[in-house]
């Protein structure tokens, strides 16, 4: 399940500033990256977790043609303006989905939110085809950190690349693609800057009275993985 406290700061818009409509770094362009590694054209049927507004799988429908269905915990989803586009209220972890119905599963800086990433994993396996593949982005922690009281839920959810990659093993996926995207995690660093003017200031959006310093030190990345159901 995702975090319930970051589900309802990306409904209030606060975040916009920085992440604008996409609410992930690297906008548009990652999504169509996950489009050329995943070879997604207009057979593919594509499963997209953690939808948010829908930008992405509208921008993959009306680029690609391919269909696509978006799953969010947030009940503000938006309403479908393309016949080849769904959107479902629903749990990462207990997909509402028929097994091996999708080509593609990818999510955008989502996956660290889960609260269980294993089940969420063996989810995207079993709605996978044999051959399907599952790519993400996301925030990774350059070495091993106490994170879980981190205020920004997709940093406090965060692992590290290795620790990704072994959940996904472990689970059955296979041929892991791996590319460092981490300027995309200093362009809203500048972004943060410049809107709020610290990052205390901007993590007083979440709620947060006192983080301590190492945290703030935290050496971070950003990645796009990609792996192969078989």
């Amino acid at each position: 399940m995702a975090n319930v406290k970051a589900v309802e700061i990306y409904e209030s818009g606060k975040l916009d500033e920085v992440f604008e409509k996409t609410l992930h770094p690297g906008g548009l362009t990652l999504t169509n990256r996950i489009a050329e590694i995943a070879q997604i054209n207009r057979d593919s049927n594509v499963l997209d977790i953690g939808c948010g507004r829908g930008e992405s799988a509208l921008f993959l429908t009306k680029k690609y043609k391919c269909r696509v269905v978006g799953i969010d915990s947030s009940k503000k989803l938006p309403r479908p303006n393309h016949e080849k586009v769904n959107f479902l209220v629903a749990d990462a972890e207990r997909l509402p989905l028929t097994s091996q119905s999708f080509d593609i599963v990818f999510s955008e800086c989502s996956f660290s939110q889960l609260s269980d990433k294993k089940k969420a994993a063996k989810e995207v396996k079993r709605v996978l085809k044999p051959g399907g593949k599952f790519l993400f982005h996301d925030v990774f922690l350059k070495k091993e950190a106490d994170v879980k009281d981190f205020p920004m839920p997709c940093i406090s959810g965060a692992m590290t690349l290795e620790g990704y990659l072994e959940l996904l093993e472990n689970i059955g996926f296979q041929e892991p693609y791996v590319e460092d995207h981490s300027k995309e995690l200093k362009k809203i660093g500048y972004k943060i800057l410049t809107t709020y003017g610290t990052i205390e200031n901007f993590l007083s959006i979440f709620d947060a009275e006192k983080t301590e310093l190492k945290n703030l030190k935290l050496k971070l990345g950003y990645a796009l993985i990609s792996v192969t159901r078989r």
